[in-house]
């Protein structure tokens, strides 16, 4: 999986464009996951920020991949985290109506 990750240029464009990922402050632009400007990107950090944080909220609409410029499978990913979640638990994202058991109420306020 990791070979996958390692693709990534942290363009953002996955994020930006998700029609479910809308707090008002991203985690991602905290200061202490500033990286150093010079060093190469961490993509597994970038993309395990967001697996916490997205896979349960996922509608699996493809437009991560969609502009995704290394051609990252990234809703297949999530699509496979949901799946075994689901499995184990019942809960479908998108479909019900309570919370994730995982689910940490810390996330922040959402736009509206």
């Amino acid at each position: 999986m990791s070979e996958i990750f390692t693709r990534c240029l942290k363009c953002y464009r996955c994020r930006d464009v998700c029609p479910v990922c809308n707090c008002k402050v991203c985690s991602l632009e905290k200061p202490y996951y500033e990286e150093d400007p010079f060093a190469e990107p961490d993509p597994l950090m970038l993309h395990a920020i967001r697996m916490g944080h997205m896979a349960f909220s996922c509608i699996n609409c493809g437009q991560c991949e969609d502009v995704c410029p290394m051609e990252i499978p990234l809703s297949k990913i999530f699509q496979k985290v949901q799946l075994k979640y689901r499995e184990e638990t019942g809960y479908i994202s998108g479909v019900t109506e309570d919370k994730p058991m995982m689910y940490s109420g810390e996330k922040e306020e959402i736009v509206e």
